[in-house]
Protein backbone atom coordinates (compact mmCIF):
# COMPACT_ATOMS: atom_id res chain seq x y z
CA UNK A 1 0.00 0.00 0.00
CA UNK A 2 1.61 3.34 -0.99
CA UNK A 3 2.03 6.02 1.66
CA UNK A 4 1.89 9.76 1.28
CA UNK A 5 4.97 11.93 1.88
CA UNK A 6 5.36 14.28 4.84
CA UNK A 7 4.83 17.98 4.19
CA UNK A 8 4.59 20.94 6.54
CA UNK A 9 1.75 23.38 6.09
CA UNK A 10 2.68 26.77 4.66
CA UNK A 11 -0.23 28.98 5.62
CA UNK A 12 0.90 32.55 6.25
CA UNK A 13 -0.57 35.43 8.25
CA UNK A 14 -1.94 33.85 11.40
CA UNK A 15 -1.49 30.27 10.19
CA UNK A 16 1.06 27.90 11.58
CA UNK A 17 3.67 28.12 8.78
CA UNK A 18 6.79 25.97 8.67
CA UNK A 19 8.71 27.80 11.42
CA UNK A 20 5.68 27.81 13.70
CA UNK A 21 5.22 24.14 12.95
CA UNK A 22 8.78 23.52 14.09
CA UNK A 23 8.32 25.45 17.31
CA UNK A 24 4.89 24.06 18.16
CA UNK A 25 5.61 20.36 17.72
CA UNK A 26 3.59 19.61 14.64
CA UNK A 27 2.09 16.18 14.44
CA UNK A 28 2.07 14.84 10.91
CA UNK A 29 -0.25 11.92 10.34
CA UNK A 30 0.54 9.69 7.40
CA UNK A 31 -2.73 8.66 5.81
CA UNK A 32 -2.68 5.52 3.63
CA UNK A 33 -3.60 6.15 0.05
CA UNK A 34 -6.86 4.46 -0.70
CA UNK A 35 -6.79 2.07 -3.61
CA UNK A 36 -10.35 2.71 -4.71
CA UNK A 37 -11.10 4.23 -8.08
CA UNK A 38 -11.30 8.02 -8.09
CA UNK A 39 -10.34 8.51 -4.45
CA UNK A 40 -7.69 11.01 -3.43
CA UNK A 41 -5.96 10.90 -0.08
CA UNK A 42 -3.93 13.47 1.84
CA UNK A 43 -1.30 14.22 4.41
CA UNK A 44 -2.79 16.13 7.29
CA UNK A 45 -0.55 18.55 9.13
CA UNK A 46 -2.01 19.51 12.48
CA UNK A 47 -0.28 22.21 14.56
CA UNK A 48 -1.29 23.47 17.96
CA UNK A 49 -2.62 26.58 16.24
CA UNK A 50 -5.31 24.29 14.82
CA UNK A 51 -4.30 24.94 11.23
CA UNK A 52 -5.14 21.96 9.05
CA UNK A 53 -3.73 21.79 5.56
CA UNK A 54 -4.49 19.03 3.14
CA UNK A 55 -2.05 18.11 0.43
CA UNK A 56 -3.82 16.09 -2.21
CA UNK A 57 -2.07 13.20 -3.78
CA UNK A 58 -3.55 11.38 -6.72
CA UNK A 59 -3.58 7.63 -6.43
CA UNK A 60 -3.51 4.99 -9.08
CA UNK A 61 -6.88 4.86 -10.74
CA UNK A 62 -8.72 1.86 -12.04
CA UNK A 63 -6.76 -0.55 -9.85
CA UNK A 64 -9.01 -3.52 -9.33
CA UNK A 65 -8.60 -5.45 -6.11
CA UNK A 66 -9.08 -9.13 -6.74
CA UNK A 67 -10.09 -11.71 -4.17
CA UNK A 68 -8.44 -15.12 -4.12
CA UNK A 69 -9.75 -17.89 -1.84
CA UNK A 70 -7.22 -20.51 -0.84
CA UNK A 71 -8.16 -23.97 0.42
CA UNK A 72 -5.90 -26.37 2.29
CA UNK A 73 -8.16 -29.35 1.55
CA UNK A 74 -9.27 -29.64 5.18
CA UNK A 75 -12.77 -31.20 5.15
CA UNK A 76 -14.12 -28.75 7.74
CA UNK A 77 -13.58 -25.85 5.29
CA UNK A 78 -16.48 -27.20 3.20
CA UNK A 79 -18.61 -28.16 6.21
CA UNK A 80 -18.30 -24.73 7.79
CA UNK A 81 -18.07 -22.78 4.52
CA UNK A 82 -14.78 -20.89 4.80
CA UNK A 83 -11.40 -20.59 3.10
CA UNK A 84 -8.08 -21.38 4.76
CA UNK A 85 -6.86 -18.02 3.50
CA UNK A 86 -8.15 -15.08 1.50
CA UNK A 87 -6.00 -12.63 -0.45
CA UNK A 88 -7.39 -9.23 -1.38
CA UNK A 89 -4.89 -6.86 -2.97
CA UNK A 90 -1.70 -7.05 -0.89
CA UNK A 91 -3.43 -8.38 2.23
CA UNK A 92 -3.64 -12.05 3.15
CA UNK A 93 -5.88 -13.26 5.98
CA UNK A 94 -5.34 -16.81 7.19
CA UNK A 95 -8.16 -18.45 9.14
CA UNK A 96 -7.65 -20.02 12.54
CA UNK A 97 -5.45 -23.06 11.99
CA UNK A 98 -4.80 -26.06 14.22
CA UNK A 99 -2.53 -29.08 13.90
CA UNK A 100 -3.80 -32.03 11.86
CA UNK A 101 -3.74 -35.80 12.06
CA UNK A 102 -1.17 -37.46 14.32
CA UNK A 103 0.24 -34.07 15.38
CA UNK A 104 -2.97 -33.47 17.37
CA UNK A 105 -1.68 -36.08 19.84
CA UNK A 106 1.44 -33.97 20.51
CA UNK A 107 2.09 -31.28 23.08
CA UNK A 108 1.27 -27.60 22.52
CA UNK A 109 4.69 -26.90 20.95
CA UNK A 110 4.29 -29.71 18.41
CA UNK A 111 0.74 -28.62 17.59
CA UNK A 112 1.77 -24.98 17.19
CA UNK A 113 4.65 -25.90 14.87
CA UNK A 114 2.33 -28.03 12.71
CA UNK A 115 -0.25 -25.24 12.56
CA UNK A 116 2.47 -22.79 11.46
CA UNK A 117 3.51 -25.21 8.68
CA UNK A 118 -0.10 -25.16 7.42
CA UNK A 119 -0.23 -21.35 7.73
CA UNK A 120 3.07 -21.07 5.83
CA UNK A 121 1.69 -23.22 3.00
CA UNK A 122 -1.45 -21.05 2.77
CA UNK A 123 0.65 -17.86 2.76
CA UNK A 124 2.89 -19.31 0.07
CA UNK A 125 -0.07 -20.15 -2.14
CA UNK A 126 -1.21 -16.54 -1.72
CA UNK A 127 2.23 -15.22 -2.70
CA UNK A 128 3.28 -14.29 0.84
CA UNK A 129 5.82 -15.51 3.38
CA UNK A 130 6.10 -15.52 7.16
CA UNK A 131 8.14 -12.28 6.89
CA UNK A 132 4.99 -10.55 5.60
CA UNK A 133 2.96 -11.38 8.73
CA UNK A 134 1.91 -8.24 10.62
CA UNK A 135 -0.49 -9.76 13.17
CA UNK A 136 -1.09 -13.10 14.85
CA UNK A 137 -3.86 -14.22 17.17
CA UNK A 138 -3.20 -17.39 19.14
CA UNK A 139 -5.88 -19.30 21.03
CA UNK A 140 -4.88 -21.82 23.69
CA UNK A 141 -7.00 -24.05 25.92
CA UNK A 142 -4.63 -24.10 28.88
CA UNK A 143 -2.41 -21.22 30.01
CA UNK A 144 0.10 -23.80 31.22
CA UNK A 145 0.90 -24.25 27.50
CA UNK A 146 1.74 -20.58 27.01
CA UNK A 147 5.53 -21.06 27.26
CA UNK A 148 5.52 -23.89 24.69
CA UNK A 149 3.34 -21.89 22.31
CA UNK A 150 5.47 -18.77 22.82
CA UNK A 151 8.61 -20.75 21.97
CA UNK A 152 7.14 -21.95 18.67
CA UNK A 153 5.87 -18.43 17.90
CA UNK A 154 9.28 -16.89 18.67
CA UNK A 155 11.12 -19.45 16.51
CA UNK A 156 8.94 -18.59 13.51
CA UNK A 157 8.11 -14.90 14.00
CA UNK A 158 10.93 -13.64 16.26
CA UNK A 159 12.68 -11.76 13.45
CA UNK A 160 9.41 -10.29 12.13
CA UNK A 161 7.82 -9.44 15.50
CA UNK A 162 4.19 -9.06 14.38
CA UNK A 163 1.54 -7.60 16.64
CA UNK A 164 0.17 -10.55 18.56
CA UNK A 165 -2.60 -11.56 20.93
CA UNK A 166 -2.75 -14.69 23.09
CA UNK A 167 -6.19 -15.74 24.29
CA UNK A 168 -7.28 -18.65 26.50
CA UNK A 169 -10.46 -20.36 25.29
CA UNK A 170 -12.66 -23.12 26.69
CA UNK A 171 -12.42 -25.39 23.63
CA UNK A 172 -11.14 -25.62 20.07
CA UNK A 173 -12.11 -27.62 17.00
CA UNK A 174 -11.09 -30.42 16.75
CA UNK A 175 -11.55 -31.25 20.44
CA UNK A 176 -7.98 -32.56 20.86
CA UNK A 177 -6.45 -29.29 19.62
CA UNK A 178 -4.52 -27.40 22.29
CA UNK A 179 -3.64 -24.34 20.17
CA UNK A 180 -4.95 -22.45 17.15
CA UNK A 181 -3.32 -19.57 15.25
CA UNK A 182 -4.64 -17.07 12.73
CA UNK A 183 -2.47 -14.56 10.90
CA UNK A 184 -2.73 -11.41 8.83
CA UNK A 185 -0.03 -10.61 6.29
CA UNK A 186 0.61 -7.63 4.06
CA UNK A 187 2.79 -8.37 1.05
CA UNK A 188 5.52 -5.77 0.62
CA UNK A 189 8.49 -5.81 -1.70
Amino acid sequence: MPWSRERHCNVTGGGCGYSACESRRVYVRKVPLTEVEGVTSAVICIAFSCCIVLWNYRVRRNRRLTRINISSGYAYEDVYGYARAVRVGDMVLVSGTTARGARLDGDAYTQMMDAIVIVTAALSEAGAELRHVVRTVVYIRDMADADHVARAHRENFGAVRPASTLVQVAALTPATARVEIEVTAIIHH
